[in-house]
Parts: structure tokens; C-alpha cells; sequence
């Protein structure tokens, strides 16, 4: 079995990783394979934590920064054997800047792709962790963007070949691909074990429905970090051409007439820049498809318009999902169905009663909309009495 695990640090993909290749070695040979190389003394305490938590699971470690199908670096596979390897983020870092000395090859991600798919086609079972380095509202030099869309290119194209794809996120987990057989989940500590069966399950049955979008007709928005297929989704999925994408910018106003408007957040930032309001989603095109990157995590930006355009790109996105568009977002190149219209109508309340203990001073005040509920709720409970 295929296994990649992506997620932001700290988010438990190593001790995930650990537990999956316990499960899946069934007793058999385990190995780690080690890839950061440590370069100051927080390296040597991140590699003692991480040697600390698989101590006792069996691993034989093999470290390998780079080159994993090189012969020179000694790996000869065990094709029955269970490898974890972690992490694709320090394997790349390597690949691309060098080991020890500093190199620059903007090419190294098709290399460590076409090294992990080879080596992976080689054993049984093969688990990778690789971080997800998307989503936030940061602009980069031209070397980390490169090394960014390079580490979201090895993750989409692993996971169109891995047999599961899996998201940590605060210690919980996201299948967005494939299923854990039934009878591992056990072996996956008690935690990860129970929401790996019941999202593995949960899978089977949906059997990829939560992959597809019910319909192409209507308003639809793709979310997702930088790099993580988009635009390419709605190429392939959604039918749309070359010729109907609106790249947005910062500098100009979009084309409400496109049927795709792509790079919305850059649209926003304009926004911003020039203090103006967006767009109203209504008046949008009822059947567009606009495509937005996630720019609503990682570490608040020090630069003020960069903050204010993160806080109107999550309200307006917000406000977007909130029209009845249906919502996608994606993962390593994976699709999820996050909102969708038809079924949010099907499960709409008929009834909501908000019910407050006591008066409040608001409530004296009438600062609140529709009216108290006490003799109504009396008047419903007698009615129920007497029926």
C-alpha cells in the first residue's frame, strides 16, 4: 500500500506515519527513512524528538537525504519490506539548495518525483510526509516560490499514484483519497485508528463522490493553497477553455463577463490597494467558476495592506459560498466538495427557537430580532398536551 500524508507542522503526520507503518508491516521489517540533514542544534533536537517517538516501534533508520534510488547511497529495497519516509519537504530542500554546500537547482522537484514514484513501485508498503506550505498571504522570492510549487508538484503527482492521501490537521485526519483496509485500523493507536476507520468507511461508501461536483451548471468556487491544481480542475472537469479564463490582477478590473475568473485573490488585493469595495457575488455570472488561493493561513503578515487583503479574502469567500455556490476545494491535486447546494437545501431547519433563561438587559432594552418566546413556547406545549 501507497500511503501520503501531508498536513501543516505539528499537525501529527509523523506520529500518524509511525503508527500506519506499524499497521502495515504486520510484524514484518520496518525502516525509516531519514532525510534532513541537521544544520544547527534545533535540527539535532527536531531529529532526537522525532528518533524518541518511534523508539521501540522496530524501525531500522536509513538516512538518505537525497538521490533515494541512487545505488552509491547504499538502499537496496526489501520488496517486502514497510519503508516511511520523512519528509518530501526536507528531501527537495536538499535536492534543490544542497546538502552541505549550497546549490540551486530549479529543476530538482521532476527529479525527486521520478525517485519517489520508482522507489515506491519497488516495496510493498511505502509511507511519505511532506508539509503543506500553501496557504498563507506571504510573497515570496523567486528561489522559495520555486521550491513551493516544486514540493506542491511532487505531492500531486504522488498522490495521483498512491493508493491513499491523507491531511493531519490539529491532530485529526482528512482522507481525501482511497481507504485504510478495515482490519488496520486497530493498529493505528486509539485515536487515529477510530477516525481512520470511520473516514475509511465513509469513503467507500461516497467511492469518490466526494471527488466530483453534482452538476456543471451553477456559481462555483475552487479554493485551495497555492500550486494545488486549480485551475487544471476546472480545465478538465468543468470544461472550461483557455479562451473563457480571466486571470485576475492586481492592477485592473476583472472581466465580469468571463465565464472563469482565475487568481481572484489577486483581484481582492487590488481591492485593498485601492480602498475600494469588491464585486457583489450577485453580480457575478450564474454560471461562473471563480478560482481563489487560500491566502487565510499561516503567520499574520507584518505588511498592513497584505493583512487587510487576508481578512477580505476570507469574508468575501465567505460571502461568495454563502450565495449557493457550491464550494470545491483542493488538496495535492484532489478534489472535495466542501458546499454543495443541492444538499444544503435538502437539510434546510424549518424552525429554529432560540431559547434564553431569564430576562437579559438586552432583552428589556429590545435589542434582538423577532419577539420572546415564552408564552409561545407555553401555548406549544399545551397544544402537545392536549393532542
Amino acid at each position: 500500500m501507497k500511503i501520503w500524508i501531508t498536513g501543516g507542522a505539528g499537525n501529527g503526520k509523523s506520529s500518524l506515519a509511525q503508527e500506519l507503518a506499524a499497521a502495515l508491516s504486520r510484524n514484518g521489517s520496518k525502516y525509516y527513512i531519514a532525510t534532513m540533514v541537521p544544520r544547527d542544534e534545533e535540527d539535532q533536537r527536531r531529529i532526537r524528538r522525532h528518533i524518541l517517538d518511534r523508539s521501540g516501534m522496530g524501525f531500522e533508520t536509513i538516512e538518505c537525504p537525497s538521490g533515494l534510488t541512487d545505488p552509491s547511497r547504499g538502499i537496496v529495497p526489501d520488496p517486502d519490506g514497510t519503508y516511511l519516509m520523512d519528509s518530501a519537504t526536507a528531501m527537495l530542500s536538499n535536492a534543490m539548495f544542497g546538502e552541505r554546500e549550497f546549490v540551486y537547482d530549479p529543476d530538482a522537484a521532476a527529479a525527486v518525483t521520478a525517485e519517489l514514484a520508482a522507489f515506491s513501485g519497488q516495496v510493498e508498503n511505502f509511507i511519505a510526509v511532506s508539509d503543506g506550505i500553501y496557504s498563507d498571504a506571504m510573497h515570496y522570492d523567486g528561489m522559495t516560490e520555486t521550491y513551493r510549487r516544486g514540493l506542491a508538484q511532487i505531492e500531486r503527482e504522488m498522490a495521483s499514484v498512491c493508493d491513499m492521501v491523507i491531511e493531519c490537521a490539529a491532530g485529526g485526519v482528512i482522507v481525501h483519497k482511497g481507504a485504510l483496509p478495515a482490519e488496520l485500523g486497530a493498529g493505528c493507536g486509539e485515536n487515529n485508528g477510530a477516525q481512520l476507520a470511520e473516514l475509511s468507511a465513509d469513503r467507500r461508501e461516497c467511492n469518490g463522490v466526494l471527488q466530483k461536483t453534482e452538476e456543471k451548471k451553477g456559481l462555483k468556487l475552487i479554493i485551495g493553497g497555492a500550486c494545488q491544481g486549480k485551475t487544471e480542475y476546472a480545465r478538465t472537469q468543468l470544461g472550461i477553455s483557455e479562451e473563457e479564463i480571466f486571470t485576475c490582477e492586481e492592477d485592473r478590473e476583472p472581466d465580469l463577463q468571463a465565464r472563469c475568473l482565475d487568481h481572484f485573490e489577486q483581484y481582492l488585493r487590488g481591492c485593498v490597494k485601492q480602498e475600494k469595495t469588491p464585486v457583489s457575488p450577485q453580480n457575478l455570472r450564474g454560471d461562473a467558476v471563480i478560482i481563489c488561493e487560500d491566502i487565510t493561513c499561516g503567520i499574520v503578515p507584518i505588511d498592513p495592506i497584505d493583512r487587510r487583503w487576508r481578512e477580505l479574502t476570507g469574508r468575501y469567500l465567505q460571502k461568495l459560498a454563502g450565495t449557493g455556490a457550491e464550494v470545491i476545494r483542493m488538496v495535492c491535486g484532489i478534489p472535495q466538495v466542501l458546499v454543495n447546494p443541492a444538499k444544503r437545501q435538502q437539510g434546510l431547519c424549518k424552525e429554529i427557537l432560540l431559547l434564553r433563561h431569564g430576562m437579559t438587559e438586552a432583552n428589556e432594552k429590545h435589542l434582538y430580532c423577532g419577539r420572546l418566546a415564552s408564552q409561545p413556547c407555553r401555548k406549544r406545549s399545551a397544544e402537545k398536551e392536549n393532542s
